[in-house]
């Protein structure tokens, strides 16, 4: 542990672009699978390595960035426990789905957790110094709404869009820098017209 970094300070960039980076780091640690587990200090984002001889620096949270990574991480915690789908399926193999796995010259990934009823969420991480779009395959009758993000998105970075390639439907998405992006999925089941329903009675 011990000459290590802090969980900020491992993070590069200058000051700023740190707390960034951390922001999104704790968002992937809170949507992938396993338990969780911070060193004491990690919640606001001290620079200094834990210190078992001495107390957590709390003044730190006089400071603007560090006041609002202690409020972003509560409100993940907050997150990670109303949704179902982190944690339900945690051990096995169904709770999980890669969407970008392959993007690695973008430091972009996005994958898909799934509760027990079939729910679903979409996770989209880009931790790159630039702007990344791309898209991926989704259910044809899906709709999806953001719900959870870095803190760092605009109105406009945080709306996806549908598109057809052939029968895919594709989800595309453009996110900011050092950001993170969290979408409800709902599957769309249209009732049939009550011209159809009756000939399914007759």
């Amino acid at each position: 542990v011990h000459g290590k970094k802090s969980f900020v300070d491992k993070f590069s960039g200058e000051y700023g672009d740190k707390f960034l980076g951390a922001r999104v780091g704790l968002l992937l640690q809170m949507t992938y699978p396993g338990k969780k587990l911070l060193f004491m200090g990690t919640e606001y984002a001290q620079f200094r390595e834990w210190d078992f001889d001495n107390s957590l620096e709390w003044f730190m949270l006089d400071y603007p960035n560090h006041k609002y990574f202690r409020d972003y991480v509560s409100s993940l915690n907050a997150f990670y426990l109303e949704r179902r789908e982190l944690w339900e399926r945690d051990f096995t193999p169904e709770g999980f789905s890669w969407l970008l796995a392959d993007e690695a010259e973008k430091n972009l990934v996005a994958f898909r957790r799934h509760s027990l009823d079939g729910r679903s969420i979409i996770v989209i991480l880009n931790f790159s110094g630039v702007t990344q779009g791309g898209s991926f395959e989704v259910g044809n009758k899906e709709s999806f709404t953001p719900i959870f993000d870095t803190g760092n998105l605009s109105e406009s970075d945080r709306s996806v869009s549908l598109s057809k390639d052939g029968e895919r439907t594709l989800l595309n998405f453009c996110v900011p820098r050092l950001s993170g992006l969290v979408l409800e999925c709902k599957v769309n089941r249209h009732r049939p017209s009550a011209k159809r329903a009756a000939a399914g009675k007759q």
